[in-house]
Order: structure tokens, then C-alpha cells, then sequence
């Protein structure tokens, strides 16, 4: 026995083995080790060469027996195993086919919530639950909110803001399923200008074009990241204050009064910390305006709030913006 523990030391020997190793093939270590110890004495004391022999062929096919037993068992879960995976996959696929098919109607053909969209939402998120990791339960848990929130308010066609949110989730969604399936990788890169405008199209569904501004070319989210930027440096400006006089927030809806979060041009950064809210503002650190507070710029435009945010800063800035 050990001093310390009182733990034999055969056990302690052997205690790290099973962490990697079943307790099936630890016994058979442990009967190779009594087989070598408790019969050497029998095997060296035998009469004749031909006893010897005998007791130790005897012992090598009990052992090789036993192992072979063990590792056909063990062949046989390895075999069930794989079955269960297979199983496990198509399943998880199928799923994730039915789900993301959903999500696209519901975000480029109906664009509203109906009841056959809840209820498969629904369907499929409870199923997700029982086989899909994490990342993927979350994701498809932020849709379904969206869709119950609708639901459940009688509302049916969905905001801009909330479509652009399921777009871009199902993006997310569809890296998250090729890494969880082990597909290969999708080779993209984020700061190439072409793939930012073929993203931007898929995820708005309209033509985009481009605008020039103090000598340099933007897409329209760039571009009243520009403006706001330049403002700042051209006029001097030093607080927060200062800044959403010159860029209020209903140059960002319209010219109407609006109730929601992201309707603004110009927002404190300390009041956009909630998970997704990086995703509808321009918050990197080259982004980010240091004035008396850290700034930020909201980056969901599009359609007739972008034409009236540029109507105003033609009018009251008298910037020169060129569409080409």
C-alpha cells in the first residue's frame, strides 16, 4: 500500500491508463501481469520440457482469446458507432435543408411572417435543439424570435432592418453548418470590394451603384461614413452634442420621427453593446469618432432614407456627391 494514499500500487500505476483506455483493456493488461507473476513459479518447476511447454501454450491461448474477444467487441462498437453517426448526419442535414429553406422564403420570396412559417420555425427549432450544436441552436434561436415577435403582434410583413437581420443570420448560419458538418471552408475575403458588393446584393436584393466623394469611391454605407468623418475634421467639430445637430437622427429615417433603435445617423458606442448590434454599425477602431464620447455611425442604408440622409447633406453641408 501506498504511505500517503493507502492506494495499492498496482492501482496507482495503472490510474492514468484509464483516462484513455476502457476498463475491458485494463483487465486484460492486469491478467497478462497475474498470468507472467502467479505461473512463472508453476511453468519453471514443471517436470519436463513438454509440461513447460504445455502450461505456457495453455496461457497464450487464453490470453489470445480473451483479446480477441475484446477487440471484436470492440470492432463491433466501433461499427455501430459509425452507423449511429451516419445516421446522425443525414438527419442533421435534412434538417438544416428544411430550415434554411424556410428562412430564405420567409426573407426573399414572402417577406412577412405567416402561421405555416411560424410552425415550421417553430417545428425545426425544437428538433435543432435535440442534435445541433450551440452556435447553431443560437442562431436559429434569433430567428425564431424575430418570427414569434411578429407573430405574436399579428404583424406580417417584416421591417427592412428585421430582413436584413434574418439574411444576414442565415449567412452566418450556412458557415456554421459547412464547419459543424466538416465541409470544406468557403475562401472569402472580407476586404475584397467585389465580394462586399455581390454580398451586399444577395443580402439587400437590389442594384447597387456607387457614389465619388473628395476624390475617393464608395458604396452608399461607406459613403455616409465618409460624409460624417470629413464633417467632423472640415468643421471643427468637438462633442457628441455638436455632432447629431448637424446629423439628426431623423435624417436617418426620412425626415420622420422614428421609434427604433438603429434610426440614427450618429450614436454613442456605449449604448450598442449588445450581441448583433456590431453587425448595424460601423465599430472597428479606424471607424470609431473620438470626440468627448466614442461615436460610431450606423451602416443599415438603403432606399428612400439613404436619398434623404444625401438630400440634406447636399443642402446644408452643399458637399459635392457625384453617383456614378
Amino acid at each position: 500500500m501506498s504511505k500517503e494514499t493507502g492506494t495499492p500500487p498496482l492501482i496507482k500505476m495503472l490510474s492514468p491508463l484509464k483516462e484513455k483506455l476502457d476498463f475491458t483493456y485494463i483487465a486484460i493488461i492486469v491478467l497478462s501481469i497475474a498470468l507472467y507473476v502467479g505461473f512463472d513459479d508453476l511453468i519453471a518447476g514443471a517436470a519436463s520440457g513438454t509440461a513447460r511447454d504445455t502450461i505456457s501454450a495453455a496461457l497464450a491461448a487464453i490470453f489470445v482469446l480473451i483479446t480477441t474477444m475484446y477487440m471484436l467487441n470492440k470492432q463491433s462498437d466501433i461499427e455501430q458507432d459509425k452507423k449511429y453517426k451516419a445516421e446522425i448526419f443525414k438527419k442533421k442535414f435534412q434538417l438544416y435543408d428544411n430550415l434554411i429553406t424556410n428562412w430564405l422564403n420567409i426573407a426573399y420570396i414572402d417577406k412577412c411572417i405567416k402561421k405555416e412559417n411560424y410552425k415550421e420555425c417553430l417545428d425545426n427549432h425544437y428538433e435543432i435543439l435535440m442534435i445541433a450544436d450551440g452556435n447553431a441552436v443560437e442562431h436559429s434561436n434569433k430567428i425564431l424570435g424575430i418570427v414569434s415577435s411578429y407573430y405574436n403582434n399579428n404583424k406580417q410583413k417584416l421591417d427592412d432592418d428585421d430582413l436584413y437581420e434574418i439574411k444576414k443570420i442565415i449567412k452566418e448560419f450556412t458557415h456554421i453548418v459547412r464547419d459543424e458538418l466538416s465541409i470544406s471552408k468557403l475562401e472569402l475575403n472580407p476586404e475584397d470590394d467585389d465580394q462586399k458588393e455581390t454580398n451586399e446584393k444577395i443580402m439587400t436584393g437590389k442594384k447597387l451603384v456607387k457614389f465619388e466623394f473628395n476624390g475617393e469611391k464608395y458604396f452608399k454605407r461607406g459613403l455616409v461614413l465618409a460624409i460624417v468623418k470629413y464633417a467632423v475634421e472640415e468643421k471643427g467639430i468637438k462633442t457628441f452634442k455638436k455632432l447629431i445637430e448637424m446629423f439628426p437622427d431623423k435624417d436617418a429615417t426620412g425626415g420622420n420621427k422614428s421609434n427604433k433603435r438603429f434610426g440614427f445617423v450618429v450614436g454613442l458606442k456605449k449604448n450598442f453593446n449588445n450581441p448583433g448590434d456590431e453587425f448595424r454599425i460601423y465599430g472597428r477602431d479606424g471607424d470609431i469618432i473620438e470626440l468627448d464620447e466614442e461615436i460610431i455611425v450606423h451602416n443599415q442604408w438603403g432606399g428612400p432614407d439613404f436619398d434623404y440622409f444625401l438630400e440634406q447633406v447636399k443642402k446644408n453641408l452643399k458637399y459635392k456627391i457625384d453617383e456614378l
